[in-house]
């Protein structure tokens, strides 16, 4: 069952425009300082379990459960552990 998404407009006009940044990289240097200025340009966040950038509506969702599970494991006591 393939999902085929709509790509728009937009979606093509930022794709081209991270993509031209990375084919006048010379090395890797350039390729990191690519992706931080990137982040900073789309307002990308860290994905707090992953890392990764991400949507801010990502981030706010992944951010809950995230919480939701260091509170669990801070609180609640592992008795499978000892």
């Amino acid at each position: 069952m393939d999902k085929h998404i709509k790509i728009s407009n937009t979606m093509q006009k930022v794709a081209v425009d991270i993509l031209t940044e990375f084919i006048f990289c010379k090395n890797m240097d350039d390729v990191l300082d690519t992706v931080k200025r990137k982040i900073r340009e789309h307002e990308l966040m860290d994905d707090p379990f992953t890392g990764l950038p991400c949507s801010s509506k990502d981030w706010y969702e992944s951010k809950l459960e995230f919480d939701r599970q260091c509170a669990y494991f801070k609180y609640f006591p592992c008795d499978f552990l000892d």
